[in-house]
């Protein structure tokens, strides 16, 4: 009997343990999760050698808790020693906006073999830099999807 206690007990442990590694899990992954996203669409394309102008018609989404405004987003290039650049100052991105909104169009000037990367299904890497409401400074991935 004192053994069956005993693995019972045990087994409780377990149980609890982990239950209690789920629960964290689920907290550090839902702090973890998009909080940006949208899509784009490419407008136009400029040859220019080694280089290739392209504009970008964006649709950006809100998912954080909280209206965004007066922010930055910027494109940084996969390929290294790329300069960031900036794609759109002084937006203003409320949490899931349902209204239509214009899109926003930044031209981006990129390397002809990051254009070909994008041809073949890879996305600009765009970030949205911010302040929120406590003043803490926020460089936050925004989560893209190419439209047709």
């Amino acid at each position: 009997m004192l053994s069956r206690i005993a693995i019972s007990k045990c087994s409780a442990f377990a149980v609890a343990l982990l239950l209690s590694s789920f629960v964290f899990g689920t907290v550090v992954l839902a702090n973890a999760a998009r909080q940006f996203g949208g899509t784009y669409r490419i407008v136009e394309v400029k040859n220019q050698g080694e280089n290739v102008q392209v504009r970008l018609a964006l649709r950006l989404r809100n998912y954080s808790p909280a209206d965004v405004k007066g922010a930055t987003v910027s494109f940084q290039s996969s390929l290294p020693s790329a300069a960031k650049q900036v794609a759109a100052e002084g937006v203003t991105l409320r949490v899931n906006e349902r209204q239509a909104v214009p899109p926003l169009e930044a031209t981006l000037t990129i390397s002809a073999r990051e254009y070909a990367g994008w041809k073949n299904g890879a996305r600009p890497s765009l970030f949205i830099d911010f302040e929120d409401a406590t003043g803490k400074q926020n460089h936050q991935a925004i989560e893209l999807v190419r439209m047709p």
